[in-house]
């Protein structure tokens, strides 16, 4: 039997620690690989690797999600980190704030000013201007993912 899934390696840098996961890419959403209720991870790419050899996954690239210096001015950051944080908490069956329909103002500001040539055809970049109250939203985003990282990879 043929797996149609894609998995990548991803390393989580939080509280001046490293993680390695398993992000997997299917036709009907995208998860981490568990292992009981938890996510399975490894403490170096080296066994992530070993893992995927003895299970016959393909790795396809390899990411990583830095927790631990969040630049809100670089959007391209702050949505990826968002996305994955999504997508851990949804493995996980956590509530993440970020997924809350009242944040989704910010995470499209945030998108937009990515500048990707789908959203933005011109040459003038896009810098979005955030008010003292999205600011706030964004921290407490940003907080939210740095909690679930914690409940994810086992960290006091």
């Amino acid at each position: 039997m043929s797996d149609n899934n894609e998995y990548y390696a991803v390393k989580i840098k939080i509280q001046q620690k490293n993680f390695f996961a398993i992000w997997v890419s299917t036709e009907n959403g995208d998860f981490f690989l568990k292992k009981d209720n938890h996510i399975l991870f490894f403490p170096t790419s080296k066994e992530l690797y070993k893992f995927c050899k003895m299970t016959s996954k393909k790795i396809e690239s390899e990411t990583t999600f830095d927790f631990d210096s969040i630049d809100y001015n670089n959007c391209n950051i702050v949505i990826d980190l968002w996305n994955i944080t999504s997508d851990l908490a949804n493995t996980l069956n956590l509530f993440f704030v970020g997924d809350m329909d009242e944040m989704f103002i910010i995470y499209k500001k945030l998108l937009c000013g990515c500048n990707l040539p789908t959203l933005n055809s011109g040459n003038e970049k896009y810098i979005p201007k955030f008010s003292d109250t999205e600011i706030n939203k964004l921290d407490k985003v940003v907080s939210n993912m740095k909690e679930i990282m914690r409940i994810a990879f086992c960290i006091d």
